[in-house]
């Protein structure tokens, strides 16, 4: 295991015997536009940096929000980090953080299942264990 990056908004961690990147969103908010890209952008610079990997995006911690502007700052980097990865989940607390994470990748043009309540099986999914 190894710790990549770390902020108030983000942790990420390596596990390079399972090509396996985790992604925390931590409990801190992000009160604007400015904030959410800065923030973003940073921890994106450094996961694409692991292109090829798989990555769980763990947002359980995450305060909700659905401000369009907030959301609009953020997607670019969330879409870069994606489309560096072999395979990617999202991890979230309640059903309607799902909805709001499939809503948005609806948004960008994705249809997205990879979206998971339970650590364990998103875990299989990513390592090829499962099919969502």
């Amino acid at each position: 295991m190894k710790s990549l990056f770390l902020s108030d908004y983000f942790q990420a961690t390596l596990f390079p015997e399972t090509e396996f990147l985790l992604l925390v969103r931590t409990a801190r908010a992000l009160d604007s536009p400015p904030e959410v890209e800065h923030a973003y952008a940073a921890v994106a610079d450094e996961l694409v940096r692991w292109r090829g990997n798989r990555l769980l995006f763990d947002l359980r911690l995450s305060p909700a929000t659905n401000d369009p502007e907030l959301e609009k700052s953020m997607q670019p980097h969330i879409g870069r980090v994606l489309s560096a990865m072999a395979r990617w989940a999202f991890l979230v607390r309640t059903a309607v953080g799902g909805l709001q994470v499939r809503r948005l990748a609806r948004e960008q043009g994705t249809i997205l299942r990879q979206v998971f309540h339970d650590e364990q099986a998103a875990r299989a999914y990513l390592l090829g264990k499962a099919e969502s």
